[in-house]
């Protein structure tokens, strides 16, 4: 009747193993396919890349390899196509492309080789360790029974299993865990170490490494000065000559105008006065009588002509104050087209001093930036560290736990010899075996209790260790918004809780044992 039972518990037992380790073997092997394997294939890819650069030949007119999508292969297709893309259009205007804005350990590594997924198997494995050892203490614990010998004996054997088991699982997790960190670190410094060679070599043969974006932006306001200065300068000398043609061109038409106008009243007033004098002197020939009124008429002929010569001189006069003003103004207009070129300048010289200072603040962010990148690192680093402590808090958990159960062996070992001594005194006297049994159950529930309570005080003190630990690092490593956290407290309150349930369980055994020593 109670072969079903046993036949059920074992099969339950045994599936927990089992899935227990397969659990651990499952999740190594996939820390191994989806970490540390694409970043060798990685490695692999940029050693590949680098052996063909180092064949690469610039006067070569055939079309290079480094040109082609697929050059690093299919993981980064796409960031070696956008350095392409970018370099084609910078190489046609003369600059260059950095290729470490494309390929680097940032844009790469964590999209092909789940960075996230790097940082939570080794805590998984480590935690499906203490998941087995509590729950083999906890089996062994559970089957302990002190109401007889036989069954005292019974079930310190299933307690050895059960501590075998919690011990198989914890360095099964540990080890499992250690082995992955040194892997996946081994492939990480390979791949990053390739990456920084694949850098230079291509730097170095292909395309040289462009300027910082400070020293950039300064020589192109210097450039851009230079261009200005020289752009101002020819359009001052050119509008200077086109004013002085222009001025040319207007006076010349009325120069000659005024030259021929003035030509003609002096060609006219010579023709009148030469009529005048052949008039009076034919007249003064023929006639002595009235020959004065013919003179004074000629000569009143002669002053009106005079009249309207000076009328055509003040018209010139007038004429020509009419063009000095064209020609101040002229001049008003060139002075305000200069003044508006000088406000110009002076506005493209403080619009070039504003953009040094845009160059300055932001040299003063980036450095600002630099620091706070610096002191998470620093953080991060002193995440780690704590990490280690509670690791090697754990190990020294394990070694003790050791001890303890060592000690159990032994004092179990006692108690069986002293239990055969006792069955080959039974036949001597009923009383020599029942102060002998009673001697032997107080030994044990004495010694249980004291071993139970020292190992109960252990496990507090060490669980409150590593609860404050995890708080101080926890709160010492701030986090974006978003990001997971590298330290799972739930699964740590969940070992609080299992420990607190095994304390419990100890407890009962005690009561269990000294109700025993008082039936007795």
């Amino acid at each position: 009747m109670n072969l079903v039972p046993e036949l059920f518990e074992n099969i339950g037992g045994s599936l927990i193993n089992m899935l227990i380790y397969g659990a651990i073997a499952i999740s190594f092997l996939l820390g191994l396919s989806k970490c540390v394997f694409p970043l060798r294939k990685l490695s692999h890819l940029f050693r590949k890349a680098i052996h063909s650069l180092a064949l690469f030949k610039p006067q070569d007119a055939s079309r290079p390899d480094w040109q082609d999508a697929l050059f690093l292969g299919k993981p980064m297709r796409r960031q070696w196509g956008r350095f392409l893309l970018n370099a084609e259009q910078l190489d046609q205007r003369g600059l260059s492309c950095n290729v470490e804005d494309y390929i680097n350990d940032q844009e790469v590594f964590p999209e092909y080789t789940h960075l996230q997924l790097s940082e939570v198997i080794p805590g998984l494995l480590t935690s499906l360790g203490i998941l087995g050892t509590f729950i083999g203490l906890m089996r062994g614990l559970g089957e302990l029974d002190l109401t007889s010998a036989e069954r005292t004996m019974s079930s310190i054997t299933t307690m050895i299993g059960g501590m075998r088991f919690a011990y198989g699982t914890s360095i099964a997790g540990l080890s499992a865990s250690l082995v992955f960190n040194i892997l996946f670190r081994t492939a990480q410094g390979s791949a990053t170490s390739a990456l920084d060679d694949f850098n230079d070599a291509f730097t170095e043969a292909v395309m040289q490494r462009p300027l910082d974006d400070e020293v950039r932006s300064t020589c192109y306001m210097e450039d851009q000065a230079l261009f200005l200065n020289g752009a101002f300068g020819d359009i001052n000398q050119k509008l200077e000559t086109g004013i002085g043609v222009a001025i040319d061109r207007a006076f010349a038409p009325i120069g000659q105008n005024m030259s021929a106008f003035i030509m003609a009243e002096a060609q006219t007033q010579v023709e009148g006065l030469n009529q005048i004098v052949s008039a009076f002197v034919s007249q003064l020939n023929h006639a002595l009588g009235g020959q004065f009124v013919q003179l004074t008429k000629t000569l009143s002929q002669l002053n009106q002509a005079q009249t309207v010569s000076l009328e055509s001189v003040n018209h010139a006069m007038n004429a020509a104050d009419t063009i000095m003003d064209s020609i101040q103004r002229t001049s008003l207009v060139t002075q305000t087209v200069i003044d508006r070129f000088d406000n110009y300048i002076s506005e493209l010289s403080q619009a070039q001093s504003g953009s040094a200072d845009i160059s300055r603040q932001t040299a003063n962010l980036l450095s600002g930036m630099y620091e706070d990148l610096k002191q998470q690192n620093e953080r991060y680093k002193a995440l780690q560290e704590a990490q280690g402590d509670l690791a090697e808090q754990m190990q020294q958990y394990a070694s003790w736990s050791g001890r303890v159960l060592e000690a159990v062996e032994k004092q179990s070992g006692k108690a069986a010899e002293r239990s055969h001594e006792v069955a080959g005194e039974m036949d001597k006297a009923g009383k020599l075996l029942q102060e002998s049994y009673t001697s032997f159950v107080e030994n044990i529930s004495t010694g249980l209790a004291r071993t139970m309570g020292l190992f109960e005080e252990n496990m507090r003190d060490m669980t409150q260790e590593m609860v404050d630990n995890l708080k101080k690092a926890v709160e010492s490593a701030p986090h974006a918004q978003g990001e997971p956290s590298p330290i799972d407290l739930k699964q740590f309150n969940r070992v609080q809780q299992a420990l607190g349930d095994m304390t419990q369980a100890l407890n009962r055994a005690t009561q269990a044992a000294e109700r025993m020593a008082e039936g007795a």
